[in-house]
């Protein structure tokens, strides 16, 4: 057992080992960085360990305030005899007191997600929301409604099952771009209303902007949210925006932190969005006067990545939206394409939305495609993987195709014969000289009388063999498992590489849908039905 010695620091004193500070580390890091437990469950291991001894105090510090979870007036959790918070978070009186205590923790922050309440303007601010401009190493920068704090995070969605681009941030929802079900369960529903923010932190939010090493920034469901003050974001290169309303002011703009003269503007590089109004992009690729002439509100010509999601509401509207995104996107390498739809209901006689070849009329450099469907229940419309590749001739460069599509029981006959069709489009040489890989992963699921039910699972049960014509026959699920070898023959040929799968997704309007096993490695449990 390794020597102690006692150490005070404060009213605090530690039993000090006598162990290097590289193994100290380590094990905080381990503990930090442990995705798989709930942010509260690694922020108490944290606090808990900052106690035990002197070097592990410093050191947990610095994880404890890497990501700050910030409200103007905390809610009380709802009663519960043991809560479980997921989302902790800390006011502004008590952000006041910690910094007061120990300066050195503003230097540790490097995420800030402000969330707001709509009942947030009538209350009266206690403390000085200036100690947030004391975080000027900040990276992140996130504005939300509140967050739930019994929200769990980290559950895999069926959509980024395996990639680390789509869930780069841990969040299993595409950054911020979350369906509606999730979104219901996770944030409060009323939008955050910026008039309505206090002028005082309106401020500190453009500040925050303006620092030299905020690299991200995430809004989500903000109503007439000022665009113009976008522009004070000189070294932004991620942008997620979910389903905000902008408004644009043309006219010279007198802000809290004015955009110096002659500062070079950082290309943003990775933009999400799930559009909140008609006319998002077009006021986001507007200019605004800063005194000394025009500057973009959001600058796409340097665009990498781009990741789209269509909202049923007024898809037409959004297959514009794309094209000008597009146009003015002009070296985008990767584009995700979600065509997500939830509570469907019939669509108009004649109304045929469709990717078309102006959609993609300047888009020349791109080498990655992800096209991701939640097909329409029993609504099925139209075919969307033929037409977002057959009409475009910018696909001379193309090396990665990746499609996945979840499904629904009596879904399986016209999205067979879309991938038939879609084999054979991209067996066109001149169309896709570059090709060289196909991923095509299929996601089987239930309707919502049977949202906590595997696949599997329903071949075992009588009770729910009683209602068969909400859920899969063998037949389909042996059609889908053998589908390279009896409908696509050019991707079988073996001329690109294919990676095919079937999975089981359990749940189809569950907030929290799982990824459950892929049914290639249970076929064997498959098979005996066949005898």
């Amino acid at each position: 057992m390794p020597s102690l010695r006692t150490k005070a620091h404060g009213s605090i004193i530690f039993q000090e080992p006598i162990l290097p500070v590289d193994v100290f580390s380590v094990v905080t890091d381990i503990i930090a960085s442990d995705l798989d437990s709930a942010p509260y469950v690694r922020l108490r291991s944290l606090m808990a360990l900052s106690l035990t001894c002197y070097p592990l105090f410093f050191l947990s510090q610095r994880y404890m305030f890497t990501t700050v979870n910030f409200r103007l007036f905390p809610r009380p959790p709802f009663t519960n005899p043991q809560p479980q918070y997921e989302i902790p978070a800390i006011g502004l009186q008590e952000l006041e007191r910690v910094l007061n205590r120990n300066p050195c923790v503003a230097n540790y922050v490097r995420t800030l997600n402000i969330q707001l309440d709509e009942d947030d303007s009538t209350g009266d601010l206690v403390g000085d929301i200036g100690l947030l401009h004391r975080f000027t190493r900040l990276e992140t920068l996130t504005m939300t409604p509140h967050e739930n704090v019994h929200y769990t995070h980290g559950v895999p969605r069926w959509w980024d099952e395996g990639d680390i681009e789509l869930n780069r941030d841990g969040e299993g929802d595409l950054g911020l771009l979350v369906d509606d079900a999730t979104f219901m369960e996770r944030y409060q529903s009323r939008p955050i209303n910026w008039e309505a923010i206090p002028q005082d932190l309106q401020d500190a939010f453009q500040i925050l902007l303006g620092l030299p090493k905020l690299s991200t920034l995430k809004l989500l469901h903000i109503k007439y949210f000022p665009s113009e003050i976008l522009a004070l974001a000189v070294n932004l290169q991620t942008l997620h925006v979910d389903r905000c309303e902008f408004t644009f002011v043309s006219s010279p703009v007198s802000s809290a932190a004015l955009l110096p003269a002659g500062k070079v503007r950082m290309p943003l590089r990775r933009f999400k969005i799930h559009p909140g109004t008609r006319s998002d992009v077009r006021i986001l690729n507007s200019s605004v006067q800063y005194g000394y002439g025009d500057v973009p509100v959001v600058d796409f010509a340097q665009l990498r990545q781009i990741i789209f999601m269509f909202r049923r509401s007024f898809v037409v509207d959004e297959l514009h939206q794309l094209g000008d995104l597009l146009d003015c996107a002009l070296h985008v390498e990767t584009l995700t394409l979600f065509y997500r739809y939830w509570f469907p209901r019939p669509l108009p006689s004649g109304f045929q939305p469709r990717v078309q070849e102006e959609t993609f009329r300047k888009l020349a450099r791109l080498h990655n495609l992800r096209i991701i469907c939640d097909l329409p229940v029993r609504f099925y419309y139209c075919s969307i993987l033929c037409d977002t590749l057959k009409d475009a001739k910018s696909f001379e460069v193309l090396e990665s195709l990746d499609i996945r599509i979840k499904l629904y029981p009596g879904l399986t006959e016209p999205i067979v014969r879309e991938l038939q069709n879609l084999d054979y489009y991209i067996s066109s040489v001149s169309r896709f000289p570059a090709l060289t890989s196909v991923t095509i992963a299929i996601f089987l699921d239930h309707f919502s009388d049977f949202k906590e039910t595997s696949v599997l699972q329903s071949f075992g049960s009588p009770r729910l063999r009683a209602s068969a014509s909400d859920l899969y026959e063998l037949s389909d699920i042996l059609l889908w498992l053998r589908l390279p070898n009896t409908h696509l023959s050019f991707l079988s040929s073996g001329v690109v590489d294919l990676s095919y799968s079937v999975m089981d997704a359990v749940g189809a309007l569950n907030p929290t849908i799982i990824v459950n096993n892929a049914l290639g490695i249970l076929n064997e449990s498959y098979m005996y039905l066949c005898d």
